[in-house]
């Protein structure tokens, strides 16, 4: 058993010193090849802080600054640089100032690619900011956008021709006195002859035989309309996209924005079910004012393809400036239409 022991220690110890012959082996080509090469201690932590601080940087010009990951960035380039400091003063101590050069290299480095990153987010900051007028050409990062003249007309609201041959247009209102106030219309009754049930037409009866109320229901539209188009212009916005690389239009969005901050989109429910404006003589009137019409991009715009768009809003007369507001990918363009 002692023997047993005894020659297991010292295989132990043979194995030890083996291993030990390998390390310094391992350390002194490592230092001749270093010799070789002139590669010293400072060039390698010149190389990895170089490594470290683009790897934080670089991946920051996608990343907002206020996230979490922002922010365990930051703290760490922070830590970092705080590191490099102490490192810094250590290696000029012990190495005397010749070692300076090396040492501002990742400084510079590091100003240069933070100098980059603050120029390349104020100059998007400038053109998210800024407010294009009509006559410029806004550039986006894979298209430009031209935007041709606005204008501004009056609001047509279009009454059905066989209303306005009857009842006349929204200029003239109506003698509702001579018509009767019930529409005296027959009751349905059972034909005995012929043994089928004779069934009279609302909607017929009531566009042969006018009744008072919805002569009346017409004149409360008439009213109502033209109040609508004196308080309203039309606007038409016609524009152009020439794509600069293939261009997925469904990231493009278009809105205009009125500076008194409702939305245009919104249909006019007003007009819904509109006596006047319906095509129909009884309820239920089918009719729904649409104020706003936005023609579709279509698909994928190719490169050096050009593509026509428009945009048509009803405007309130005291709504003097309206942005049309395009964003794509994250960039925002506001071009301001003033009357």
């Amino acid at each position: 058993m002692r023997q047993l022991v005894k020659d297991s220690g010292a295989q132990l110890f043979v194995f030890g010193l083996d291993n030990l012959a390998s390390c310094r082996f391992l350390f002194k080509e490592s230092k001749q090849m270093s010799k070789k090469l002139s590669i010293k201690p400072v060039h390698l932590v010149v190389i990895g802080l170089t490594i470290l601080v683009l790897g934080i940087l670089i991946p920051s010009f996608f990343i907002d600054p206020s996230s979490t990951i922002g922010l365990s960035l930051i703290m760490g380039s922070i830590i970092l640089l705080s590191a490099y400091t102490f490192f810094a003063v250590n290696v000029v101590r012990s190495k005397g100032k010749k070692s300076i050069k090396w040492l501002v290299l990742p400084v510079l480095l590091l100003l240069l690619v933070s100098g980059g990153f603050f120029t390349y987010n104020k100059y998007q900051q400038h053109l998210n900011d800024k407010i294009y007028s009509t006559s410029d050409v806004i550039n986006f990062s894979d298209f430009t956008l031209s935007i041709k003249e606005p204008s501004f007309k009056t609001v047509e609201i279009n009454v059905p021709q066989d209303k306005v041959s009857r009842y006349g247009d929204l200029g003239v209102s109506e003698d509702c006195s001579k018509y009767p106030e019930d529409n005296n219309q027959p009751e349905d009754y059972f034909n005995e002859a012929t043994g089928k049930w004779v069934f009279h037409d609302e909607e017929k009866w009531e566009k042969d035989h006018p009744t008072r109320r919805y002569c009346e229901w017409r004149n409360d539209s008439r009213t109502s309309i033209n109040k609508y188009i004196a308080n309203n212009q039309r606007l038409t916005l016609n524009y152009e996209l020439t794509a600069n690389s293939n261009v997925d239009s469904s990231k493009i969005s278009i809105s205009l924005l009125p500076d008194s901050g409702r939305e245009l989109k919104t249909d006019e429910t007003h007009f819904d079910y509109d006596s006047l404006l319906s095509d129909r003589y009884v309820p239920p009137f089918n009719y729904a004012y649409k104020p706003y019409s936005q023609s579709d991009l279509g698909g994928d715009i190719n490169k050096g393809i050009t593509r026509q768009g428009e945009i048509k809003a009803d405007v309130r007369n005291d709504e003097k400036n309206i942005d049309l507001k395009v964003t794509y990918n994250g960039e925002t363009r506001l071009v301001r239409v003033s009357r």
